[in-house]
Order: C-alpha cells, then structure tokens, then sequence
C-alpha cells in the first residue's frame, strides 16, 4: 500500500502534468490566434532565431523541436510557402539540407516573441 510520500508525489506528478498540458494549449491557442501558425513552427523559428546565422541542419532543427524528421519536413513546406524559412545545400559538404531563417521568419519571431512571453507570465 503506497504511503503518504508516494501519494504526495503521485499528486505532485498529476499537477505538473496538467500544468504542462494547459501551457502547451495555451501557448497553442495564442500562436494561432496572433500568427496563424502552430506553435511548434514558433519553436523552430526561434531555434533557427537564436543560431548563429539564422541557420541549421534540417536534423539538428528537428532535434531541436524535438520532433521526427517526417514531422519536420512537413512544417517546413509549410513554414516556406509563408515566407518564414528557405531549405539551401549545406555549405560544408553539399549533402544534406540546411534550414535558413528569412527576413520574414526574423519579423514573425521579433512580432510573436513579447506575446509569448505575455501568454507565459
């Protein structure tokens, strides 16, 4: 029978989990609503944002947003056709892909970045 250090943790756990859950949609609703994006293209734009050279790896970016490259790959068609991000050859090696943030994926971090912070406080 659990003891009253694992129902406390137990109730702890539910808590965090239901925080988490309520800021993630919150954080939905609100990038939607101010930007007509989902949030996780708002997370990739800021990791993109905060890279020297407003550029990545597309797996890197993936690991980033912690989300599958299929994931990815389908976010930045999307992220492309708004203007946010452009795909270029990697300069080192011409293999893979890398994921550059535009002028216009700057203004959409620089715009959503106070909102954010609001939607957090």
């Amino acid at each position: 029978m659990p003891g009253p250090t694992s129902d406390a943790r137990a109730r702890a756990w539910r808590a965090l989990a239901l925080t988490s859950h309520l800021l993630d949609a919150e954080l939905e609703r609100q990038t939607q609503r101010d930007a007509g994006m989902p949030h996780i293209y708002y997370v990739l734009l800021v990791a993109l944002y905060e890279t020297p050279g407003h550029r990545m790896r597309a797996g890197a970016l993936a690991e980033a947003g912690r989300i599958s490259p299929s994931r990815l790959s389908h976010a930045l068609r999307s992220m492309a056709e708004s203007g946010w991000v452009a795909r270029e050859r990697a300069a080192g090696d011409g293999r893979g892909h890398d994921v550059v943030l535009t002028a216009g994926g700057v203004d959409a971090v620089r715009r959503l970045a106070p909102l954010q912070a609001a939607a957090v406080r």
